[in-house]
C-alpha cells in the first residue's frame, strides 16, 4: 500500500507537487482456503515477494502499482470424507498478483509516523504444474480479486523510508469451481487472505 513519512515542514514536497517513489516489500500470506492449502502443501501460509510504485499527490491521496509472487510446492491429493489422500505427484502453484489502486494518507507536519489505509482491484495469474507436466499440460489462468489495506510509514534517511501493512484480499473462485478439485472438496473457491509485510521505500517524499 501506499507509504510515506512525515518530517518537517521545510524538508516535505510543496504543496501541490506529484511525487512518485518505489517499494520492494517482503511479507507473509495466510490463505483463507485454510483445508486446501494444508492439504496440498501442509500449511496455509506463505512467504511473499513484490515491488512497486507510489504516486503521491496533494491532499494525502496517493495511487499505486504493485506486482508479487507466491509460490508452494507439494503434492497432489484425493480428497474423501473429507480427509487427504496423498498421491505422491509433486504440485507448484505460483500466484502472481498484479495490484492497482490508492488511497490516503494520514500525514501531519509534526508527525514522524503517518498512519495510511486504501484499497483496490487485483488481477491474479494462477500456474499449477504436475511434477510430470510438459508444457502443453501446465494449468494458466487469471483471476480478478480485490483488497484492503492499512499501515504505517516512517522516512528513514534522506531518499530512504519504512512501513508496515496488513492486506485483506478477496478473490472469489480463485480456487475454480470444478467439482474434481480440492478446494470444492472442502467448499473453499476463495484464494484471498489476509497478509501481513515490511517495505523500504525509496524515492522523493
Amino acid at each position: 500500500m501506499g507509504v510515506a513519512a512525515a518530517v518537517p515542514a521545510a524538508a516535505q514536497a510543496p504543496a501541490g507537487e506529484v511525487t512518485v517513489r518505489g517499494f520492494a516489500d517482503l511479507g507473509f500470506v495466510s490463505f483463507q482456503a485454510r483445508d486446501s492449502f494444508e492439504a496440498l502443501f501442509g500449511s496455509s501460509s506463505a512467504p511473499a515477494a513484490g515491488g512497486g510504485a507510489d504516486v503521491l499527490m496533494p491532499r494525502g491521496l496517493f495511487a499505486q502499482v504493485r506486482i508479487s509472487r507466491v509460490s508452494r510446492t507439494g503434492q497432489r491429493v484425493f480428497v474423501f470424507g473429507g480427509q487427504a489422500f496423498p498421491l505422491d505427484i509433486s504440485e507448484t502453484l505460483t500466484i502472481s498478483p498484479l495490484q492497482i489502486g490508492g488511497g490516503l494518507r494520514f500525514a501531519r507536519p509534526a508527525w514522524r509516523v503517518v498512519p495510511f489505509a486504501g484499497g483496490g482491484l487485483g488481477w491474479h495469474r494462477i500456474t499449477e504444474e504436475a511434477g510430470f507436466s510438459d508444457e502443453s499440460e501446465i494449468v494458466q489462468e487469471t483471476v480478478t480479486g480485490y483488497y484492503l489495506a492499512g499501515g504505517v510509514e516512517a522516512k528513514i534517511w534522506k531518499w530512504i523510508g519504512a512501513a508496515g501493512e496488513v492486506e485483506w484480499s478477496s478473490v472469489p473462485d480463485g480456487l475454480g469451481q470444478d467439482a474434481l478439485t480440492v478446494g470444492a472438496a472442502f467448499g473453499e473457491t476463495n484464494l484471498g487472505g489476509f497478509t501481513v509485510r515490511a517495505k523500504v521505500l525509496v524515492g522523493s517524499w
